[in-house]
């Protein structure tokens, strides 16, 4: 931000529209919801979720002890996720959105 107020340019690039605002949290709606249905329908199962083959998400948690979480077991898994820009990651949550709605 600028002394007076405004933004630079570089702030302004990372602003949403108001239409991808509301995508993204349609999106998020989506996951909790299906999150919720899991498990109460009795998917409890670990998934957590790795960056470039590091696992700092899981072994930083302060709940590792409950998670009972060990890859080495061959029974847990990581959710592997590619990185994505974030303009990568819109276009993605869109095309799932205009697809939900052809639909």
């Amino acid at each position: 931000m600028k002394k007076g107020g405004a933004l630079t340019a570089k702030s302004e690039k990372k602003l949403l529209q108001q239409s991808q605002l509301t995508a993204l949290l349609a999106h998020n709606q989506r996951l909790i919801i299906n999150a919720a249905t899991a498990i109460l329908n009795g998917v409890i199962s670990l998934a957590p979720l790795q960056f470039k083959h590091e696992s700092d998400i899981i072994t930083r948690s302060d709940y590792q002890a409950i998670m009972r979480f060990d890859p080495a077991t061959g029974g847990d898994q990581y959710h592997h996720v590619a990185p994505l820009s974030p303009e990568e990651v819109l276009a993605k949550i869109l095309a799932e959105q205009e697809d939900k709605n052809n639909e």
